[in-house]
């Protein structure tokens, strides 16, 4: 088969397409012949940190496709069944092998790349605003990304919450899209100031809760913003430290096999199915382009997941 290798780390990025031997079966695997692997932002904060060189690394830890093969001991699936599994690498290949206990059907009509995009994130924004952030009706709350995948769906649960959210982004050419998300205002990154906007939107108060879902780099300006006693939530939240609000980790609450975890997933990809959830995918690329797709991601302003095709 062929996949995709990383062979940077500390922050350089050297992704490349080569031939790859077929993931061996376990016990209790799923072999999954991909359609559509998603890029993940725990991929992206993966490969910025990872030790160089890591010439062996495949990457990737979602894909959506076809069962092709079972271990003895699987038993919820069959060959030929369509699913998505989660498995901390090895999703950028022509097949992921992936433990029973994290692979979901997928439900009748639902398109195979939202599909792909859909577990983790939706594991990690529950997790993040409601099993530690505890979010309240009323409460305000920005988020920083909002064009992101994790910003989209931070928004969608956070409005069905009854949280007054607003947003920054490099790109508000999504404004309309992202107003249907129950987003109240959008800030440019670019064009506006910042500070003094969020300042002017909360009448000097800040914010209740900030979901920073960058690099972390602007940690600095966004602590400012967040209430005596309120919560920062990060991929980068171990990174920083505060006595003045909670520092919070963007994270499922347990592994993705976690009974609990599991049936939110299984939920929400039924929520997907019917359009009552939606995690867009702007843009598809070949499994041979992921450092293309990577570079992509990279600029800022995507709209959604990006994924990848073998």
């Amino acid at each position: 088969m062929n996949a995709v290798f990383q062979h940077g780390g500390d922050g350089r990025i050297d992704l490349r397409y080569a031939s790859a031997t077929k993931p061996s079966l376990g016990t209790d695997t799923v072999l999954i012949q991909v359609e559509l692997a998603s890029l993940e932002c725990v991929d992206i904060h993966k490969l910025v940190v990872l030790p160089a060189p890591v010439p062996r690394l495949i990457p990737g830890c979602q894909a959506a496709g076809t069962v092709v093969a079972i271990g003895p001991a699987v038993t919820r699936f069959a060959v030929g069944d369509r699913v998505v599994g989660y498995h901390p690498g090895g999703a950028f290949a022509e097949f992921f092998a992936v433990p029973e206990g994290a692979v979901w059907h997928m439900p009748a009509g639902i398109d195979p790349a939202f599909a792909a995009a859909a577990p983790h994130v939706v594991a990690s924004v529950h997790a993040t605003l409601f099993a530690r952030g505890g979010v309240q009706a009323g409460e305000t709350m920005l988020v920083n990304g909002v064009t992101s995948a994790t910003g989209i769906v931070v928004l969608q649960m956070a409005a069905k919450a009854g949280v007054r959210a607003v947003g920054i982004a490099a790109d508000t050419s999504y404004r309309s899209n992202l107003g249907g998300f129950g987003l109240s205002r959008l800030i440019d990154k670019w064009d506006e100031d910042v500070l003094a906007a969020c300042v002017e939107e909360t009448r000097g108060r800040g914010f209740d809760m900030v979901v920073d879902t960058g690099l972390g780099g602007d940690y600095p300006m966004l602590s400012r913003l967040v209430v005596s006693g309120g919560r920062y939530a990060s991929f980068h939240a171990d990174e920083h430290a505060s006595t003045r609000f909670d520092l919070l980790p963007i994270a499922p609450a347990a592994p993705m096999d976690d009974p609990a975890v599991y049936a939110l997933v299984e939920s929400a990809l039924r929520r997907v199915a019917n359009g009552e959830l939606e995690i867009p995918v702007e843009y598809e690329f070949a499994l041979c382009e992921a450092s293309e797709a990577w570079a992509f991601m990279m600029r800022g302003g995507v709209y959604g997941r990006v994924v990848l095709r073998p």
